[in-house]
């Protein structure tokens, strides 16, 4: 120790005593009064010091942790008693060897708070008895405390003098086991897209002999099951049914053209597929493709649909996906012409005879009579003409014999 005065040389009445120098306890008085001294005041009178140094240990906690949990730090309640009695103060610790902290003791009780793998330096009065009580440490399985002489105790807390240097490990063993799961997409490999970039999983605990559960959050368009530790996620994708009808156009067939079937291909984006359907007078003409997927790789299929082509016929296809296909067929009829009627035979021309005339009169004049059939062909008209001009020729022969005969008479 030294002993200053103010201004003076630090080396001025230097004293050494001899003794533990860390744990100590210095009491000044300037008067018989028993004052405190107060370093900033004027040494003007004679001062007394007492000086009491005792024996120092130290009590070295280690935490360690075995196992899995969930905890960042531990809480120990120390609780110090001297002499019998509780101990009030503040007690200098080191930390990891480096972080010098202070530790406030109130009716004997201090907390220190360290983590997995702290160490822990708190310098005590030697002798004084000292209870470590790990708070919180319920969640444990197993919790020791050994001491450096291999001593080993179990239980939350443990209690002793201490009478040297010391270290406690105080240890917290959490029986660990692996839990492993797999996950199962059960989507026709993600058809619809609807599989999401990552699920979440929980894990519970229950009972007092750990159980342990696994539960999945929710996930949109799935049904999940599970297995144990594994779980299954299921979609079913998307199903759509297209329905296509067939028309005709063709005056009823008319011609007697129309085919007893027609084959219809659905097309899948843009690309023909085996899929067909056929239509006939037996389903009315109308027939579906069903349980077709709506998504492939997550994109929406665009289906169409084709007829295989009807000799004599064009085809005309309108509609959609939603409100389904109409094929028109349609084929004109060719027009025929009428059938002529059979013409009829013309019948023979009745031959006019001039009647025996012994005596003509000669004032009667007799006009010939023209005999005319008609008829409605060409070759008839031309039979005739041919008739009529033959009985013109009798009638002129009649009206030259009856001149002659007239002539005679005269």
């Amino acid at each position: 120790f030294s002993f200053l005065r103010r201004g003076m040389s630090p080396n001025l009445n230097l004293m050494t005593l001899v003794g533990s120098d860390y744990f100590s306890k210095i009491v000044t008085t300037k008067d018989s009064s028993g004052s405190i001294y107060d370093e900033d005041d004027e040494k003007t009178a004679s001062y007394s010091f007492t000086i009491t140094n005792y024996d120092l240990s130290i009590l070295t906690l280690e935490k360690n942790v075995v196992g899995s949990t969930d905890a960042d730090s531990f809480v120990f309640e120390i609780t110090l008693t001297s002499s019998d009695e509780l101990y009030n103060g503040n007690i200098k610790a080191i930390l990891n060897g480096a972080d010098e902290i202070t530790i406030e003791f109130v009716d004997g009780i201090g907390q220190v708070t360290l983590s997995a793998n702290d160490s822990l330096d708190i310098y005590l009065k030697t002798g004084m008895s000292y209870t470590i009580d790990e708070i919180d440490s319920q969640e444990a399985l197993d919790v020791t405390y050994t001491i450096d002489n291999g001593d080993t105790i179990a239980g939350s807390y443990m209690t002793d003098t201490l009478t040297n240097d010391t270290t406690i490990s105080i240890e917290n063993n959490y029986e660990t086991i692996d839990i492993t799961g797999t996950k199962t997409w059960d989507d026709a490999d993600d058809q619809d897209g609807k599989r999401p970039d990552s699920i979440t999983v929980r894990l519970l605990v229950d009972g007092e002999e750990i159980e342990y559960v696994v539960t999945e959050y929710a996930v949109e368009n799935y049904s999940t099951t599970y297995d144990g530790y594994d779980i299954t996620n299921s979609y079913t994708p998307e199903k759509t049914s297209i329905t296509v009808v067939k028309a005709w156009d063709d005056s009823n067939d008319k011609d007697g053209i129309r085919p007893d079937e027609i084959t219809v291909v659905l097309v899948k984006n843009g690309e023909a597929t085996d899929q067909t359907i056929t239509l006939n007078a037996e389903n009315n003409w109308e027939a579906s493709f069903t349980d077709l997927d709506v998504y492939s790789q997550g994109v929406a299929i665009e289906y169409t649909v084709e007829e295989v082509s009807v000799d004599g016929y064009t085809s005309e296809i309108t509609g959609s996906m939603a409100e389904g296909f109409v094929i028109t067929n349609t084929h004109t009829p060719e027009e025929t012409p009428e059938t002529p009627t059979e013409p009829t035979t013309p019948s023979a021309p009745e031959e006019n005879t001039p009647s025996e005339t012994t005596t003509p009169t000669a004032t009667t004049e007799t006009t010939p009579s023209t005999s005319t059939t008609e008829t409605s062909t060409s070759d008839t008209t031309t039979e005739t003409v041919e008739t009529t001009v033959k009985t013109g020729d009798m009638i002129m022969d009649c009206i030259v014999i009856c001149i002659r005969l007239w002539n005679c008479s005269l």
